[in-house]
């Protein structure tokens, strides 16, 4: 399963093992945000453009936490990457 974005915004991926493929074109200040829902893993694509996330650098990201929050922000040059992982709020 897998889906291409075509522009920045929030997503719900619901599907074990989809791949998700970030925007070909994406200008600086462009934010996605990914809440998974589902127990598998979720693949992303850069589309060209690689993930950067605590100094490190990857052509692919995924995130592997049923409830997790993967953020992303295009700075020009990558994919700037955090997660929040599912946790209660109470």
């Amino acid at each position: 399963n897998k889906e291409t974005l075509m522009t920045e915004g929030y997503y719900v991926a619901t599907g074990d093992g989809m791949t998700i493929t970030m925007p070909d074109n994406p200008q600086k200040g462009a934010t996605i945000i990914i809440i998974q829902q589902t127990s598998g893993k979720v693949y992303f694509n850069g589309n060209g453009y690689e993930f950067c996330s605590g100094g490190s650098t990857r052509a692919t990201a995924f995130s592997n936490v049923n409830g997790q929050w993967s953020l992303f922000l295009f700075d020009g040059d990558c994919w700037q990457g955090a997660c929040l992982d599912g946790g209660t709020l109470w």
